[in-house]
């Protein structure tokens, strides 16, 4: 279950992205779908470093942030129903490759180790 859409209404689920991915992100996705009326329907996740993973380092000799957005859809059980549904996804076909790379990397080396969410500004 994710959280609210509106105040204190569960709702389900459906979680168009790699399986790997959304058991290492489970609680971070959570608390977004919690908190979802307040950070909206856009979230950016950062992906965490994997110990085993090799190291890809920028210019400077850092290891780059990598991360991509998703974004939350409201779909409804059935008309005049109070059943509602987030469907999870990347936003865009980027972040949907970005993020199999990542569940590649978490199938190949094992889960990351912490993650942030940071809310989408909203568009002005």
């Amino acid at each position: 279950m994710i959280g609210a859409v509106r105040a204190q209404k569960a709702v389900d689920a459906r979680y168009e992205l790699p399986e790997e991915f959304v058991q290492a992100y489970m609680p971070e996705l959570r608390r977004w779908g919690l908190s979802f009326a307040q950070k909206g329907p856009h979230c950016q996740v950062i992906f965490r470093p994997i110990l085993a993973a090799p190291v890809e380092l920028d210019a400077n000799g850092q290891a780059p942030m990598r991360g991509a957005w998703l974004q939350a859809t409201v779909e409804r059980a059935r008309r005049g129903s109070g059943e509602v549904r987030l469907v999870i996804a990347p936003a865009e076909e980027n972040d949907r490759r970005l993020i199999e790379r990542h569940a590649e990397e978490i199938r190949r080396y094992g889960p990351p180790l912490a993650m942030h969410l940071v809310p989408k500004p909203a568009v002005q």
